[in-house]
């Protein structure tokens, strides 16, 4: 879990260049990925079995770790030129950070569902 928010973290640093149409691309898998995770932490609560409450929790956190995947290859890059660019590039981040915000949300509930369990 540590793990997981250090990247998170660190993949706010990450700058480089790349094209719009391919992190529009990477925001909408991202957009996608985030949706399964929020689906699957609507079933897992309402699951009862620990078995399968566990095996439920496993999925949804490979489904974060390959939202996580997706958000650390969308490129932001503050040199990048042009006519409205800058506009776009802080755009780009703010909602780069909404999605981050949103995965740690799904991060806290997931370990809150495996607390429950280990607690039983």
């Amino acid at each position: 879990m540590k793990k997981i928010v250090t990247v998170i973290l660190l993949s706010l640093f990450i700058f480089s260049t790349a094209s719009f149409a391919d992190n529009a691309n990477l925001m909408h898998q991202s957009h996608e990925k985030l949706k399964e995770a929020q689906s699957q932490m609507e079933v897992i609560k309402k699951t009862e079995d620990p078995k399968d409450r566990k095996k439920l929790l496993d999925e949804h956190t490979e489904t974060m770790q390959e939202f996580n995947e997706i958000i650390l290859q969308i490129q932001i890059d503050p040199e990048r030129g042009g006519a409205g660019q800058g506009t776009q590039m802080a755009e780009l981040m703010h909602e780069r950070v909404r999605y981050l915000e949103q995965m740690m949300q799904q991060l806290l509930e997931n370990q809150s569902e495996r607390s429950k369990i280990e607690n039983k």
